[in-house]
């Protein structure tokens, strides 16, 4: 039988593009790898992709040659946005990747964490930040922050935090994600008073004033599983 919380996702799911939310997502076995490197993939490695993916972002592993050893599902969302044409010597996620790496004037170097801020809709690719000693293998992790996707929280948690109905988290959905009060009206098929009440309810129940306010809040909640 299905939660209200598992019918949330299910409705917005077919016209809203949010972060991952298969569980399955980051199983080893989904992980794809460089033909050229072991299954060994360092722990430490896939156990950051999980904190990563739940701060909205997507994970790439990469060697001293800038190949692509491990990626997750969300990098490879973004990679796919980038529109790159790759040659016949690397692939799409490959080529996007080096692309990315080029026009924001980055330095890998191994055994670091860096964190990459990207934008297809404003044409950025911008270094914000790079820790060093982050790892002792001969590879760097790349976080990738996706600049034109606003990660949402999961409605079942909203419901445990601030007792939301299905109807109320499922707006908390649609202003994560952006969207206002007319559109998310448009969106549903209600009308706009329908969505000033429930919205009156949230504020209520997040003890919170001003939308802008509740929408910071959502975010937050948007990295908690």
């Amino acid at each position: 039988m299905q939660t209200e919380s598992t019918q949330v996702l299910g409705d917005v799911a077919a016209s809203v593009r949010g972060p991952i939310q298969d569980p399955d997502v980051f199983r080893y076995d989904n992980i794809p790898l460089s033909p050229s490197v072991p299954r060994s993939v360092p722990h430490l490695h896939f156990a950051i992709s999980n904190l990563i993916e739940r701060l909205g972002c997507g994970c790439v592993v990469v060697d001293k040659h800038r190949r692509i050893i491990q990626i997750d599902a969300a990098a490879q969302t973004m990679l796919d946005r980038a529109d790159a044409v790759a040659d016949q010597k690397s692939s799409r996620y490959q080529y996007a990747l080096r692309e990315l790496i080029d026009r924001s004037g980055l330095e890998l170097k191994l055994g670091s964490l860096i964190w990459l801020a990207t934008s297809c809709n404003r044409g950025i690719a911008v270094l914000l930040g790079q820790f060093n000693n982050f790892s002792m293998d001969q590879a760097t992790t790349i976080a990738l922050l996706d600049l034109d996707i606003f990660p949402a929280p999961n409605p079942t948690t909203l419901k445990r935090l601030f007792g939301l109905t299905f109807a109320e988290a499922r707006l908390a959905f649609h202003l994560a994600q952006g969207r206002t009060p007319k559109e998310i009206a448009k969106i549903l098929r209600v009308s706009r008073a329908t969505i000033g009440s429930q919205l009156g309810a949230i504020f209520s129940k997040t003890n919170t004033k001003r939308q802008a306010a509740l929408v910071a809040l959502l975010a937050r909640i948007a990295v908690l599983p």
